[in-house]
């Protein structure tokens, strides 16, 4: 039982470094609970990889010793920060949700049951697909092995390594759990994907329970969670070993907070303080730094919330755009020197009209197959629909909904120019890959949703 206690050690560690690092450090406050939990471990998650690639950035390889150095120096250094008397902690969690219909207890246990499911799955084998092994699992031996990627498997150009310029979040966290392990294990390294795909659950109930005064953040976690993909053992798994559940739960923690601060600094609240700031771009550099898609839809969000805003507004969303684009550019800095063999975006756009029309044909026709497919998505798109598109004079459509829906527009159209430029088939790409894109596109959607459900933005 070693290594099943060891993940979810990991997790636990996480969790609290995260927790730890927001509210003593970060100082952004939050009621305890799922939601806390959820945002605490992806914050976590960030930090610890970000750290672990930062000294090797470096050229400082992460040995046994540096290893849990830095595991001890990130529990116990928030708490060397002295909390200032004029800087309190700003509660920005729900306070005390009156129940609504039904209550939460029916909706609780359908949420454990597909949480159980997945998890029974995800324990039943280990990763099997081509980017859990090849992109993420692959990058994560190396680092387990060499301690850094400063080491020919990554920097060789003659070797064969796919995507060695991949962003690291992923391999990182896994292969932290390979040296507490002390040995590779592609089975149990998957309850680190089970644990962001539950975090994304707590988000999605937070963000819920946010706007509405009913116990719909139980109802809205329920729905999602109990999704057929999710219990699929093919793409959309919960625990699949892919990166796009963290992903989601990065972009979906993003738009949240985004669109928060923003609320905050409309409304004639509590201003965005410095914590809301750096608790936003932490989310942000999560996104770009888990997958390659990533960045451009983190400057999509932030392109679309820019338009038609107050200076005060603006001022905000620069200083966000400033705190990622610093963050990144270490990374943006390594991955220049790193080999790539995979489609970038910043290709010329002619790739794009190459074959245009029977492409777009094909996309068009697989995305509406895929969304329409109820025993993949269930109802989920038909709710999206209705989310996106009915009118406000039959359902509230305040402002933030409605950027939310034109952000998702935006994710369509970035993914559709992605294809576009794929120079290979893309008969053979689509299948593998659509519903994993269409995972990254709920965020919106769902944020959108609780929006509209928010009685005091009617």
């Amino acid at each position: 039982m070693k290594n099943p206690a060891l993940a979810l050690f990991l997790v636990a560690y996480l969790t609290a470094l995260g927790r730890f690092w927001r509210r003593r450090v970060i100082r952004y406050a939050m009621a305890d609970g799922f939601a806390a939990t959820g945002w605490d471990f992806g914050l976590g998650a960030a930090i610890w990889s970000y750290a672990a690639f930062a000294l090797n950035a470096c050229h400082v390889p992460l040995s046994d010793v540096g290893l849990y150095a830095l595991m001890a120096a990130g529990l116990l250094g928030p708490f060397a920060v002295r909390r200032a008397r004029r800087d309190p902690l700003r509660d920005t969690g729900p306070v005390g949700k009156p129940t609504g219909w039904m209550g939460p207890g029916l909706a609780a246990l359908i949420l454990i049951a597909s949480i159980v499911t997945v998890a029974l799955q995800s324990a039943a084998s280990p990763m099997v697909m081509w980017d859990s092994i090849v992109l993420y699992g692959f990058k994560a031996k190396i680092l387990f092995h060499e301690h850094t990627f400063h080491t020919a498997a990554f920097q060789d150009a003659s070797r064969l390594h796919w995507s060695a310029d991949y962003p690291l979040l992923v391999p990182y966290v896994e292969s932290t759990y390979y040296r507490l392990l002390g040995m590779t294990d592609d089975r149990w390294v998957r309850m680190i994907f089970l644990a962001f795909w539950v975090g994304w659950l707590g988000l999605i109930k937070g963000i819920f329970d946010d706007h509405s005064t009913a116990d719909l953040g139980w109802w809205a976690a329920a729905f999602v969670g109990s999704l057929p993909l999710f219990s699929d053992n093919f793409m959309g798994q919960g625990a699949s070993g892919f990166a796009d559940i963290p992903l989601a739960f990065y972009w979906t923690g993003f738009l949240a907070l985004l669109a928060r601060n923003m609320d905050d600094s409309a409304n004639g609240g509590v201003a965005p303080a410095a914590s809301g700031i750096v608790f936003t771009a932490i989310f942000g550099l999560g996104c770009a730094f888990t997958k390659t898609e990533g960045a451009p839809l983190v400057f999509v969000a932030l392109v679309a919330m820019f338009a038609g805003r107050t200076h005060p507004q603006r001022l905000l969303l620069l200083k966000v755009t400033a705190l990622i684009v610093l963050l990144l550019l270490p990374w943006n800095a390594v991955r220049a020197q790193l080999p790539h063999n995979a489609t970038h975006y910043w290709q010329w756009p002619a790739a794009a009209l190459h074959g245009f029309g029977p492409k777009i044909v094909l996309l068009l026709r697989s995305i509406v197959g895929e969304v329409i497919f109820l025993a993949t998505w269930g109802i989920f798109w038909l709710g999206a629909l209705l989310v996106l598109f009915v009118p406000s004079r039959f359902w509230p459509y305040p402002g933030a909904a409605k950027r939310l829906g034109v952000i998702a527009a935006l994710q369509v159209l970035l993914y559709l120019y992605v294809y576009l430029i794929y120079p290979q088939s893309l008969a053979l790409l689509i299948p593998i890959t659509l519903t994993r894109l269409l995972i990254h596109l709920m965020g919106p959607i769902i944020l959108a949703a609780a929006w509209r459900c928010d009685e005091n933005m009617a």
